[in-house]
């Protein structure tokens, strides 16, 4: 019963931990790409893109599977 407990608060701790991510991280730093007249509106968008694909290529390990690929 132990083991499933932990289990459990290690999910939420996870889930937890991804909402304060986004929340301190994501958010704030996309608000900040997309405010008028900080960009040319194209090009934020694009910025915003590329920042949260970059993230989501971090957060999935892409990089290290590349790196791997293009070493061996």
């Amino acid at each position: 019963m132990s083991e499933s407990g932990s289990d459990a608060s290690g999910d939420e701790l996870s889930g937890l931990s991804g909402f304060f991510f986004y929340v301190f991280i994501v958010h704030p730093c996309t608000a900040w790409i997309l405010r008028p007249g900080r960009f040319e509106r194209k090009k934020s968008i694009m910025y915003a893109i590329a920042f949260l694909a970059g993230i989501a290529a971090i957060k999935t390990g892409e990089p290290k599977e590349l790196l791997r690929e293009n070493l061996l």
